[in-house]
């Protein structure tokens, strides 16, 4: 809100996460970082159902969009090889610990930055 558009590749680690909706099309549904050439950091309530509290999204049909800022072309498309959510994250905003990682089913091919973590993050 109140934003403006990013120059293209200004984040050149940003990652699209993608699912098919009930047409079976791919869609943006959350987005993560790529903080490796086969790991990404994400939200960990992208995969949770609020009601059940549970993950709601089959892994085998979620595919990660690396390498392009834009969704209708370009970049590559991996399928997400393993999901890893933090185990206190409860499904509950609120409590906080919404965070995941996502191995990717393979390393990408694109030349592409990695997003720097550096530092110890507060845990209160």
């Amino acid at each position: 809100m109140g934003g403006s558009d990013a120059p293209s590749f200004q984040f050149p680690w940003a990652v699209g996460i993608l699912r098919p909706n009930n047409a079976g099309r791919l869609v943006l549904f959350c987005g993560g970082t790529l903080i490796a050439p086969d790991w990404v950091l994400t939200a960990a309530h992208c995969f949770f159902d609020a009601s059940t509290r549970q993950i709601d999204i089959p892994p085998e049909q979620v595919r990660l969009l690396v390498g392009t800022n834009d969704l209708t072309s370009g970049g590559e498309q991996i399928p997400l090889g393993e999901l890893i959510v933090n185990p206190s994250f409860s499904g509950d905003l609120l409590e906080g610990n919404d965070i995941a990682l996502i191995r990717l089913s393979r390393r990408t091919n694109a030349a592409l930055s990695t997003a720097s973590i550096w530092g110890r993050l507060p845990t209160t």
